[in-house]
């Protein structure tokens, strides 16, 4: 599940453009599970799901958007490109974050050469 993250973060970080930054954030779960009823098995079950909170920055704004992904590459990178569309057009309208502080030594920049 690492190296699927990391092919998806590199992806979408490529498509920055000069001065914005992004934070990914996954939360996933693979698990299997039984429930019990009177000391007698009655339901046998399996959960997969993965979330990303995707956080995009510009000059003193910040927008973010969560969203649930399939595990399939090619749809997901779609879904994650079509979130940084949706987080780009809301960033104009969003006031100044005085709080914000960036730790520029861990995060990806776009237009870097």
């Amino acid at each position: 599940m690492r190296s699927w993250f990391n092919d998806l973060a590199d992806a979408v970080c490529a498509s920055l453009s000069a001065g914005e930054y992004l934070s990914l954030w996954l939360e996933a779960e693979c698990s299997d599970f039984v429930r019990f009823n009177k000391a007698k098995l009655r339901q046998p079950g399996s959960v997969e799901q993965r979330f990303v909170t995707m956080r995009l920055v510009q000059e003193r704004k910040q927008v973010q958007g969560t969203l649930s992904l399939c595990g399939q590459r090619s749809s997901d990178l779609a879904r994650l490109r079509a979130l940084l569309g949706e987080l780009r057009e809301r960033l104009p309208f969003l006031p100044d974050d005085p709080y914000l502080l960036l730790d520029r030594e861990s995060s990806v920049e776009g237009g870097e050469e």
